[in-house]
């Protein structure tokens, strides 16, 4: 038989976005540069053109680089098992939520991890 997950786990895309912009209105509501390893095009059209979809360790790399207050969206599927990449991810988290679903165009669950680095004391 066919397992169809129910719906609300097949806008991933959405509640992620939902989240992301959530998080940044909490924080000043400014534009904010978002990055992300859940490399669906349905997040960009959710979030904006402006969103870069990056493997893992440029994702990593930017949240390293990046003194400016920016949201990463990690694809927990995609993570690998480098402790050291997955810490650069929790450096300078100011919030942070999981959203669990389906991603249909791999066939299978996942859970995004959206995180605020570098937010201003008292924001």
């Amino acid at each position: 038989g066919v397992v169809i997950p129910s719906t609300p786990d097949l806008d991933l895309s959405q509640r992620a976005a939902a989240v992301a912009q959530e998080m940044a209105a909490d924080h000043g509501g400014r534009d904010v540069a978002v990055f992300s390893s859940y490399t669906e095009p349905s997040l960009v059209f959710a979030l904006g053109t402006d969103t870069r979809l990056l493997a893992i360790d440029a994702l990593t790399e930017m949240v390293a680089q990046s003194g400016d207050v920016i949201l990463s969206i990690e694809d927990t599927a995609r993570s690998g098992d480098d402790p050291l990449a997955l810490a650069r991810l929790d450096a300078q988290v100011c919030a942070r939520e999981e959203v669990a679903g389906y991603n249909y165009s791999r066939g299978e669950p996942t859970v995004l991890i959206v995180r605020l680095h570098n937010c201003e004391q008292g924001s």
